[in-house]
């Protein structure tokens, strides 16, 4: 099984292009954990958070690879988690370094930071008020040979790919040109 994850800073469309791409090859997405424990928190998550993030995240993607055959898309995995905790705490537990390593997916799809951001009215909003871009490549230094970065400003965005499927068709442009099957993403045939 092939993974493909979409990462990148709050509220550049990575839960939008995630659902797209899972709804265009018909396969399961994981979405963001984070997303719901802060929900259910009621406020910004803390550094004391990390570790039970990094779990549930954990837990909810290999429950949903249970699920998946060939292809499975992910809003988001441990990378968030990693640098989210490092900017805005200093500091990540070794184990959620470890673990990113260990089942670090075969591509990334990092959403650029060139589109304004726009609260989505969750508690991480009080973390994100500097609008301090986090996705700028900082810590994603050891992804560079699986990891293709999406731009584009809003209206480039909306013009490119449509209000629905943001981001979708530059996404599969990246998937086929990494040579992958992507309508039959478990038949993946490598480069010559």
């Amino acid at each position: 099984m092939k993974r493909v994850v979409v990462t990148g800073s709050e509220c550049t469309g990575k839960t939008t292009l995630a659902g797209a791409l899972a709804r265009h090859y018909q396969v399961p997405w994981v979405p963001e954990f984070a997303r719901r424990f802060v929900s259910e928190k009621g406020a910004a998550p803390a550094f004391a958070d990390v570790e039970a993030i990094a779990r549930g995240q954990v837990a909810l993607e290999d429950e949903v690879a249970a699920t998946a055959s060939t292809l499975l898309i992910q809003d988001t995995d441990l990378l968030s988690t990693v640098v989210y905790s490092h900017h805005y705490y200093g500091a990540c537990p070794a184990w959620v370094e470890a673990a990113l390593q260990e089942r670090c997916a075969d591509l990334y799809l990092l959403a650029g930071i060139d589109v304004p951001w726009v609260a989505d009215g969750d508690q991480r909003e009080v973390l994100a008020q500097n609008n301090t871009p986090i996705a700028d490549g900082t810590g994603h230094e050891h992804l560079e040979s699986s990891s293709r970065t999406l731009g584009g400003d809003q209206p480039h965005r909306q013009d490119r790919y449509g209000e629905e499927d943001h981001g979708r068709d530059e996404a599969e442009e990246i998937l086929d040109h990494e040579n992958r099957d992507v309508g039959s993403f478990g038949r993946t045939s490598e480069r010559p």
